[in-house]
């Protein structure tokens, strides 16, 4: 079988496979489950394919505030360096004070041990970044340890070096209609697919990775590990849900801190909206777009063959209700490394607060390949979209320049041709080639599963959220999106932002 050669710039962790892969939506058909494939000589051969190359090169890693990579979080879990899994230190509690790490035998000092650095309680496998360093005495975001129960601490200092964000291979893509079938077919490299009528469709590099219209498409891009945090007064601190930003405030994609949320999506004041708050961190970092989230959801749901999002990544979606007060800090997922996975509800240590909000067994994170809660937990912006609800539909316009982004306009925006309904529902079809709703004729548990929000009576420009926030229930998930709120004119404590670089 021809490969491609190590030193190929399509290579990432190994030689990847050659034959293109993705799966096959019947569209007439309710059930959210697709069919797996892969082609041979442009052709579908419907069956498992054995390797998920673009997926596998998904990596944490570090950025630093001019958006150059510094290093990757090793892959099984993100408090330790790539190459670097040794721990700073080790040891056992043996004190019980609230939020703290006390073992009296320790020299944390000694050991190298820093503020920014992470531990895990290697007996209950929970983690917590570390604020500040004694000799014997670790002061920690969150109150994980007991007397008796064992640490490790990491060697990854993310507050310090930058910001996490998850690498993404180059990929090209085919989206395209054969009769009633849909198919999403991904590959490292270009490639054709025959349809059904003789036809022939050639991939192209899917539109993220020419963000900025630049003529030749980037190698890899960078989509936020976490839900952005909040640069206040000269440090990282929580959120609390309502404080707008101020002058000097940054909005970052960093473990350990109540997610940054009641911001505005783009105003004229740029501390007061995440357009602004993320390139205030670095003039290469900004908001998630349309196109960056479009190419996640792509990803997942090629490796699922699935629409359901909750049913194979299950997120925080089912608490009672919502206040801000039930937000998770970011970094739950940190022991996942790459892996993906959803974190159960711990309402005996860590979670007790929810105790009657949220049920057991229920989850609080979830992390497709290193990337946490992209849907759930609270709502995210997304950018480079912009709707115009009139009578008969609400006209959708892109951009895939963030340097253009801008609210309530058409101007540098591309008239896609395509209109979101004016019917809130569960999503039923999409627009062709796009995660733009179409029809909502659907359920929870049919089509694709998740829900379509649109204004109303409130017609005019629009911006888009999207994933729903912890207490949406089966709304909630990957395809969710919310039209009924302006991005210069609208905040919530549910809604928040998210980075791309």
């Amino acid at each position: 079988m021809k490969r491609i050669g190590i030193d190929s710039p399509f290579a990432i962790e190994r030689i990847p496979a050659v034959y293109p892969y993705g799966v096959k939506w019947v569209t007439n058909n309710s059930s959210p489950v697709l069919t797996k494939g892969y082609l041979q000589n442009g052709n579908w051969i419907q069956g498992t394919y054995p390797f998920l190359d673009i997926q596998a090169g998904m990596r944490r890693c570090i950025l630093n505030a001019a958006g150059v990579h510094q290093y990757y979080l090793d892959k099984d879990n993100s408090i330790y360096k790539e190459g670097q899994t040794t721990p700073v230190a080790t040891g056992a509690a043996d004190g019980t004070s609230a939020s703290h790490l006390v073992n009296s035998a320790a020299s944390f000092i000694t050991a190298g041990v820093v503020a920014g650095m992470w531990v895990q309680n290697t007996t209950t496998n929970h983690t917590s970044l570390i604020k500040s360093v004694a000799a014997n005495d670790l002061t920690l975001a969150d109150d994980i340890f007991t007397s008796g129960n064992t640490y490790s601490i990491g060697t990854t200092n993310p507050m310090a070096d930058g910001a996490v964000y998850v690498e993404v291979p180059q990929f090209s893509y085919v989206w395209t209609e054969d009769g009633v079938n849909t198919y999403f077919i991904i590959s490292l490299y270009p490639f054709q697919f025959n349809k059904s009528d003789g036809a022939v469709v050639k991939s192209a590099v899917h539109p993220w990775f020419y963000e900025g219209n630049i003529p030749i498409p980037a190698s890899k891009k960078y989509f936020s590990a976490f839900e952005s945090v909040w640069y206040n007064s000269g440090a990282y601190k929580d959120h609390d849900g309502s404080t707008l930003g101020v002058n000097g405030d940054k909005a970052v994609s960093l473990p350990g801190y109540n997610p940054l949320t009641n911001q505005f999506r783009r105003t004229a004041t740029a501390y007061q909206n995440y357009g602004g708050l993320h390139a205030a961190f670095g003039a290469n970092h900004h908001s998630q777009g349309f196109y960056a989230y479009e190419a996640i959801w792509l990803l997942m749901t090629i490796e699922y063959a699935s629409l359901n999002g909750q049913s194979y990544l299950p997120g925080f979606t089912d608490a009672s209700a919502f206040l801000y007060a039930h937000t998770r800090k970011t970094g739950r997922t940190m022991r996942l490394g790459n892996a993906s996975g959803s974190i159960v509800v711990d309402l005996a240590g860590k979670d007790s607060g929810l105790s009657g909000i949220l049920a057991a067994g229920k989850y609080v994170a979830n992390s497709y390949r290193g990337i946490e809660n992209l849907f759930g937990h609270v709502w995210k912006w997304v950018d480079g979209i912009n709707i115009n609800f009139g009578a008969t539909e609400g006209r959708i316009y892109l951009s895939n320049n963030p340097a253009q982004w801008s609210e309530n306009t058409a101007t540098n925006y591309t008239d896609t041709g395509f209109g979101f309904p004016l019917t809130d529902g569960y999503v039923s079809a999409l627009h062709p080639g796009r995660l733009l709703t179409k029809l909502v004729a659907g359920s929870g548990v049919t089509y694709l599963c998740d829900y379509f929000y649109q204004p109303g009576a409130s017609a005019g420009w629009r911006g888009l959220l999207s994933g729903g926030d912890l207490h949406y229930g089966a709304y909630a998930g990957p395809e969710f999106l919310c039209a009924t709120d302006s991005g210069s004119g609208d905040r919530s404590a549910s809604v928040g932002g998210r980075a791309a670089a």
